[in-house]
């Protein structure tokens, strides 16, 4: 007997030959394939899709998809559907027949996440604000109690995204496991005004920030202990504060740990090992002056001397830690060990909503390479350090700002980008160079800032004092000039530091009518 061979394009098509006689069907002919997709408890899943190599369809309300025109043979129909495990069946389509498919059964695959959002100014709840999951279409709006919920939500790593009209965004890197509830709880804040200064947004209210800087009552030893002795007198910083307040000041610049004389605790490689005993509880004293005097503090983290060499009286070093800039090892321990616990210890305080901002850093660029001297540290270093310092702030700082104290108007905008809430700039009459007096505070708009500046530093010393003296350099023209030139803010330099550039009981009168007068939008309240 002779066989006669079926070529193998016939088989292919039809899906079965039988050998010594004719394929089962016609090369070329389809047929269609209904079914279901359904959960594992038989519940029907719609909008899911199906497909096969060729065509593809989505179910409907009940489940049931449709696929027509499939070459006949074997066919794997797959079906995808959000929050679902993928799974096929394989069906067997018959020329010009509608074929039915065993039901596609997907398992469920997804967590649920909820929280609640809180403004950081007010620390009451925020509704109507809109969380978002990254790289989905999916939101959440939070209820009259702040309260948002995703009842499903994909598995995996995502960010998650919070915004309201108003406040600044703030995100978060979420991971959801299978069948998991995770709980990610926000706190945003206000949106800070970034047309042409002259007012920053705090405990809800927009204010132009007046006030001085205390500084310190002996610097670089008020916060923690050393070999030199513990002598900081907070009932005499109390009354300081106090009187400040009675003068019309509204926000005191005060310096934590200054160039590291007595903390953080470093080790011999340059690395942080934390804070002294006595650190936190000195951080205590300061908020608990701050609320008994009403007083809305920015926290200098640190002095841009802690970069410069090394210097010693007896065995208290001055001074020397520039691998905190260097270093990223030294730096991420300062990161971990130091300002961490400074903002988390802050964040859980009663009081922690007077301190309206933390100063990363006091004139950094004395220590950077091609601005005013000093060691050859990178800009692109420093510029590195505030960025990490200004993600820790926002991350664990309940809320509060982050700013650096740039030396001069010139430098201000190195500092751009960078995640501050706000900039800062210092200004005293050397750097009016040959320009004359007063010429070297630019207008705020000159600037070309993304965010309000204040006048964080200006001297109190060498003025006229007379009251509404509009002379240039007079105590009255800084005031004037740092409100009328766009600034949203000034502290004048200084209550207690006994420098050249001090002499707060001279200028202090005129800066009490100043206040008196301009209270209206002075604060914050």
């Amino acid at each position: 007997m002779l066989f006669r061979l079926v070529p193998l394009a016939a088989l292919t098509v039809c899906g079965l030959a039988l050998l010594g006689g004719l394929p089962m069907c016609a090369a070329g002919s389809t047929g269609n394939v209904t079914g279901y997709v359904v959960d594992t408890k038989g519940v029907a899943i719609a909008s899911a899709g199906v497909s096969s190599v060729t065509k593809s369809a989505s179910t409907g309300s009940t489940g049931q998809y449709t696929l027509s025109g499939l070459p006949t043979g074997t066919q794997t129909m797959k079906a995808t559907a959000a929050f679902f495990t993928t799974s096929s069946v394989t069906v067997n389509i018959l020329s010009s027949k509608t074929v039915k498919a065993p039901n596609i059964v997907l398992t469920a695959y997804y967590g649920s996440i909820s929280g609640v959002i809180t403004d950081a100014s007010t620390l009451k709840p925020l509704a109507h604000a809109v969380v978002a999951i990254g790289g989905t279409t999916l939101k959440a709006t939070s209820d009259t109690n702040g309260h948002y919920a995703f009842a499903k939500a994909p598995v995996g790593s995502d960010t998650l995204t919070a915004s309201a009209a108003g406040y600044q965004s703030a995100s978060t890197t979420v991971s959801v496991a299978n069948g998991s509830s995770v709980t990610v709880n926000f706190t945003v804040r206000p949106a800070i005004a970034t047309g042409p200064g002259s007012t920053i947004l705090w405990n809800g209210s927009s204010s132009y920030l007046l006030g001085a800087n205390y500084a310190w009552y002996n610097y670089g030893t008020d916060f923690g202990t050393g070999d030199w002795g513990k002598y900081t007198d907070w009932t005499a910083v109390g009354n300081g504060f106090a009187a400040l307040n009675s003068q019309g000041a509204r926000v005191v610049r005060y310096w934590v740990f200054a160039d590291g004389r007595y903390s953080p605790e470093f080790n011999s490689d340059g690395t942080v090992s934390g804070l002294d005993g006595s650190v936190l509880s000195d951080v205590d004293h300061i908020l608990q002056i701050a609320a008994n005097t009403n007083t809305y503090l920015v926290l200098t983290v640190i002095d841009g001397s802690i970069w410069s060499n090394a210097s010693f009286s007896g065995s208290v070093q001055m001074g020397g830690h520039s691998a905190l800039i260097t270093s990223a090892v030294a730096q991420q321990t300062f990161l971990d060990n130091a300002l961490k616990p400074l903002l988390q210890h802050i964040a859980a305080s009663s009081y922690k909503n007077r301190v309206l901002g933390y100063d990363i850093v006091n004139e950094p660029e004395a220590n950077m390479s091609g601005y005013w001297g000093g060691t050859n540290l990178q800009a692109s270093q420093v510029q590195t350090f505030v960025k990490n310092c200004a993600t820790y702030i926002h991350t664990y700082g309940s809320g509060s700002y982050a700013t650096v104290g740039s030396a001069t108007p010139y430098y201000v905008s190195t500092w751009k980008n960078l995640g501050l809430d706000f900039y800062q700039l210092h200004y005293y009459p050397w750097m009016d160079f040959n320009n004359g007096a007063g010429s070297g505070l630019p207008t705020y708009a000159s600037l070309g800032l993304d965010k309000p500046c204040i006048v964080g530093e200006f001297p109190t010393a060498d003025a006229d004092y007379t009251l509404g003296s509009t002379n240039p350099l007079s105590a009255q023209w800084y005031l004037d000039s740092a409100y009328g030139k766009g600034y949203a803010g000034s502290l004048g330099w200084s209550f207690a530091v006994g420098d050249s550039a001090t002499n707060w009981a001279s200028f202090q009168p005129v800066f009490s009518n100043w206040s008196s007068t301009h209270s209206s939008f002075i604060g914050p309240k």
